[in-house]
């Protein structure tokens, strides 16, 4: 085997283990790992079920033939997002965060659970853009708007584009899936309703840069 390779495999293995599972946090499938997987690999003719033997991203089995449960350093979607050839997302396309990676590695480690998302309060009284906001942009939007073609034409990456954009009905009723509009994230499920609630506190707000 090449050597190269020997090494990259080693390296992951030594950072997938240099915690054991009872000290990670547990990432929610649903709104964790679903959310990254979403905006990163199902653009048109990737993992959007376009292609049977590429499968959609958008839903869990189909995201399981890219995995070894239990074991993220033998697993081919943590080994392709973390660099190695061939490298996902295409370059053409923004690269998955260390932070996104190191959700996906933990989760596989725990044995990539399909769990249900914890329902709780909804508080929309602290809606921010810093804080609440962008965060959700970047989670479920920047995988397509953003870098030099971004879909559609429209950019999401930072406050002034933002809040150009929540100024048009589009980016609601897009949001919210409203049949007027084109659904987005595309190719799954809208936002869960507490973050589509908080979004619409922002602008009901004046869409602050807070």
């Amino acid at each position: 085997m090449n050597t190269g390779v020997v090494l990259f495999f080693i390296w992951l293995c030594t950072t997938s283990c240099t915690k054991s599972i009872g000290e990670t946090e547990n990432h929610n499938y649903n709104t964790d790992i679903s959310p990254i997987l979403i905006t990163h690999c199902t653009q048109n003719g990737c993992h959007d079920g376009s292609e049977k033997k590429l499968g959609n991203f958008s839903v869990y089995e189909d995201v399981q033939r890219y995995i070894k449960p239990g074991f993220p350093a033998f697993s081919e979607l943590y080994i392709q997002i973390s660099g190695a050839s061939p490298e996902m997302p295409p370059k053409q396309y923004p690269a998955l965060s260390a932070s996104d990676i190191y959700k996906i590695r933990h989760w596989i480690a725990r044995g990539a659970p399909k769990d249900s998302a914890e329902r709780h309060f909804c508080d929309t009284s602290e809606a921010t853009f810093s804080k609440t906001v962008f965060p959700i942009i970047k989670t479920w939007c920047t995988g397509c708007h953003l870098g030099a073609a971004p879909g559609g034409g429209i950019t999401l990456q930072d406050y002034v584009s933002v809040q150009a954009e929540s100024k048009q009905l589009r980016f609601m009723g897009s949001i919210m899936h409203d049949a007027n509009y084109s659904a987005m994230p595309k190719n799954t499920s809208p936002l869960n309703a507490c973050d589509i609630l908080k979004l619409k506190r922002w602008i009901q707000n004046g869409s602050p840069n807070d």
